[in-house]
């Protein structure tokens, strides 16, 4: 299945703002360029996989949620965008500790973890670092224990 469109005009709406080309929306990547290269194909691959653990996440707690709450049926909406509440929210904290755009940006743990592993894809085998599940959220508890 085609997961990456290039010279997207869907990319060019969301990425109006910082400079980017590329963004990865619900497990599907648009770019405005015309190609990408390994590295940065690299980096949205670990968003989509960061977005598939949200959703597996997701469809847990909504249906948890379900059992609780039957009479709301738009719970079911939580697995599709649970990982961009946690993006947000967590780039909402880091811009109000650290007052900087690209800061914040980059303070992300999902970010973190796909700008960390993305040149990985070059490493031989037996030296290369593995992406594990959820493994932003090693980013983000480490992230606590710093201090700005």
């Amino acid at each position: 299945m085609k997961t990456i469109f290039y010279n997207s005009k869907i990319a060019e709406f969301f990425t109006p703002l910082g400079g980017f080309k590329t963004v990865m929306l619900f497990g599907f990547v648009f770019t405005e360029k015309s190609a990408l290269s390994d590295s940065v194909i690299a980096h949205e691959r670990i968003h989509q996989k960061q977005y598939a653990e949200s959703l597996a996440a997701g469809l847990c707690l909504a249906s948890l949620c379900f059992i609780l709450l039957p009479q709301c049926p738009w719970l079911w909406l939580i697995p599709f965008v649970l990982y961009y509440i946690l993006y947000l929210a967590e780039y909402a904290v880091h811009l109000i500790r650290l007052r900087n755009t690209d800061k914040a940006y980059f303070a992300i743990s999902f970010e973190q973890e796909a700008y960390d592993l993305m040149y990985e894809y070059n490493q031989p085998e037996e030296t290369r670092r593995h992406r594990h599940p959820f493994g932003w959220l090693h980013y983000l508890i480490s992230q606590s224990h710093r201090t700005p």
